[in-house]
């Protein structure tokens, strides 16, 4: 008897739990509860036909995100090919499912904008506004600051070792959400930062060993979340549109750009498998800096 797309679904997402991230499996599980399943749960996974993929995928985009409907997709193809990899065949060209999606414009701050934001985190120094100075001129992730101890700041290094991230745990299929202290993004994310002397002797002033950067204390830490709400509320008092902290990662990367860092230190020090993602993803030159640039250009007489 053929196993339909739920079971084969459970089965795939079974052998895969061993080498994911729990913030993977937990999207991989909530697309298979959430979007696949109650289309095409209880069908043998070779009786699905390629035009109801197509309207599924049509309906979806009516009311969902290109990016969320490619995850989506992306679920439904590695089901797929772990089913055929069992002998399961289907009758789906997987090669033919596509759906774009465009990178929305990421927003970085402006000089000015800096400027303000840094004097704002100067002069109200505590543990929150330590958290904004380490992602400006470290790029750190929002996660990694709030799994960040003073113990990984020694010497002058910044040692990033855990990230702290929201998952949903699966109970009697009734999801819920849990904190989980983890290693960071990838095995590129373990990394050790140098820190530019100046923001050396301000993090020492507010050195608590042990503790958790953000809270001063040894065994709680900062919500991301709620570290962006806290964000959010600094920018206000800096009079500066709302931007995500991720902002501040974006701003970091650009800034270097901008200065000459030499490409293949900053995209370590971003946690980056490669220079290509830095530069594609993450460096977004203000327009000062091409102004600038284009100014080397001469008239040949």
């Amino acid at each position: 008897m053929q196993k339909t797309l739920y079971e084969l679904g459970s089965l795939w997402l079974l052998s895969i739990q061993s080498y994911v991230k729990p913030t993977t499996f937990s999207k991989y599980a909530c697309i298979l509860s959430n979007h696949l399943a109650p289309v095409f749960g209880n069908i043998e996974i070779n009786r699905i036909q390629e035009q109801e993929i197509y309207a599924f995928t049509h309906q979806k985009l009516s009311n969902l995100s290109s990016k969320t409907v490619y995850d989506i997709l992306s679920v439904f193809k590695m089901i797929v090919r772990f089913s055929e990899k069992r002998g399961v065949r289907s009758a789906i060209r997987l090669e033919d499912i596509v759906v774009r999606y465009s990178v929305p414009k990421i927003r970085i701050l402006t000089k000015d904008e800096q400027r303000r934001l840094e004097s704002y985190a100067f002069s109200h120094l505590d543990e929150k506004t330590i958290g904004i100075l380490i992602g400006l001129y470290t790029g750190l992730r929002i996660g990694e600051i709030c799994g960040l101890r003073w113990s990984n700041i020694k010497d002058g290094i910044l040692k990033v070792r855990t990230s702290i991230q929201r998952t949903q745990c699966f109970n009697n299929h009734s999801p819920k959400t849990k904190l989980l202290l983890l290693p960071p993004k990838s095995a590129c994310s373990v990394r050790d930062i140098p820190l530019p002397e100046f923001l050396i002797p301000v993090l020492e002033k507010q050195r608590i060993d042990n503790a958790y950067v953000l809270t001063g204390s040894i065994s709680k830490y900062t919500e991301p979340r709620c570290y962006a709400n806290v964000f959010k509320r600094h920018l206000c008092a800096c009079g500066i549109s709302q931007v995500s902290f991720h902002t501040l990662r974006h701003t970091f990367a650009t800034r270097c750009i901008e200065s000459g860092v030499d490409l293949k230190s900053l995209s370590e020090i971003l946690g980056h498998a490669s220079v290509n993602i830095t530069l594609n993803r993450y460096v977004h030159t203000s327009i000062e800096f091409k102004r600038s640039q284009m100014q080397k250009l001469k008239r040949i007489l």
